[in-house]
């Protein structure tokens, strides 16, 4: 028998007996009281070379950047298991002798560490849309969304409302599960079908069809005036690709859905906390603002203690969200600009520069703060 498992089990069995209200709170609770696992990475990186990385907390949630800084699968070694006391002393150690420590941690743990000794960086931001009198006003600045609309239009693309049990059920096995483990392999988070058939119930299922055929669907839910995108799948083209045109006719109908309603918002949903993410690029052409993700209670800790090749190249590739002064900011490599990844809800931009230590970041363009940020600091 595992013994390890022990507390999880008997966790378990007492969150069963809890109202579903506490259970969240209760299983919170229980996290901060089991120490994180603590590894060494290191391997080949993308930019050249080898790198190493010190990295805090579970699998998959801690594994996204450690995918964008390695070329491959990094070698693993266990270190020792780190509790909440301590835990800022341990990386800031654990920092010396590697180019980056990630820690995956509450936002009550993140909140409580070294002000300006590590990056906050949300483990999810969201992307929000003011809804607007006129959905095509939102191609006035954004050419390339005016073709999407067009073919939305063209490649006959329309939407129904689903209903009942057994539609959440069939999206839930044909479209929603089947994308996400698609689109994101192993860093892929599925919620569950009893979660997706609340958040159904709350609001509702919405079909997208092509030519009469069903290929996609949103499960979404209301929040006052705001809808939120709960889940969304859809059935990939021949070649497997995501079906052309289908991501373009799930947003055009869910805004007209949220518009029919009365809704002043919607919320898209979970994006990686990167300008750099593709999800949150094509958002960004509809209008959307970053904003803070309601659907999860984690940050990540990110320290480097110098700037090598290695964190210069990262930081290339996959700015970084953080969060400052109540709001987020953004940061670049040495020769970022973001003078085309400008998003509004950002309220700083800033670039590392290859001398200066950590926190000492250079401000970026127009729109600058006029100060230097204090990394910590949420």
């Amino acid at each position: 028998m595992n013994f390890a498992k022990i507390p999880v089990l008997a966790a378990t069995r007492l969150s069963r007996c809890l109202p579903e209200a506490a259970r969240r709170p209760f299983w919170r609770v229980f996290a901060l009281s089991r120490p994180l696992p603590v590894a060494r990475l290191y391997g080949p990186v993308r930019t050249g070379g080898v790198g190493t990385m010190v990295v805090a907390g579970k699998s998959p949630e801690v594994d996204y950047l450690p995918g964008c800084f390695f070329a491959g699968e990094p070698e693993r070694m266990p270190l020792r298991p780190q509790g909440i006391a301590g835990l800022s002393r341990r990386l800031l150690a654990e920092a010396e002798g590697a180019d980056l420590v990630v820690a995956h941690v509450d936002q009550w743990v993140a909140s409580r560490a070294d002000a300006g000794a590590f990056l906050r960086v949300p483990h999810r931001i969201a992307a929000m849309l003011t809804v607007p009198e006129n959905i095509r006003s939102l191609a006035v600045h954004a050419s390339s969304l005016g073709q999407d609309f067009r073919l939305v239009r063209n490649h006959g693309f329309s939407a129904r409302p689903g209903s009942g049990a057994g539609d959440v059920a069939w999206f839930y096995e044909h479209l929603y599960r089947p994308t996400v483990e698609h689109r994101h392999g192993g860093l892929a988070v599925v919620k569950t079908l009893s979660a997706v058939e609340h958040a159904a119930r709350s609001g509702g299922l919405l079909w997208i069809e092509q030519h009469g055929e069903r290929v996609g669907g949103i499960v979404f839910r209301r929040r006052g005036p705001q809808l939120e995108l709960y889940a969304l799948g859809q059935i990939p083209a021949e070649d497997g690709r995501p079906r052309p045109g289908c991501d373009a006719a799930g947003y055009y109908h869910i805004v007209e859905t949220a518009r029919s309603l009365g809704c002043t918002e919607v919320d898209f949903g979970g994006c990686r906390p990167s300008l750099d993410d593709g999800g949150l690029r094509y958002k960004r052409k509809w209008g959307m603002r970053v904003a803070e993700n309601r659907g999860t209670y984690h940050d990540l800790l990110v320290r480097w203690t110098r700037v090598t090749p290695a964190v210069a190249g990262l930081l290339d590739r996959t700015s970084l969200v953080f969060r400052h002064d109540g709001g987020f900011a953004a940061l670049g490599g040495v020769h970022e600009d973001f003078r085309n990844d400008r998003m509004s809800g950002i309220a700083a931009y800033f670039r590392v520069c290859a001398d200066a230590p950590f926190g000492d970041f250079l401000p970026c363009g127009s729109g600058d703060s006029g100060g230097r940020p204090t990394p910590g600091r949420g």
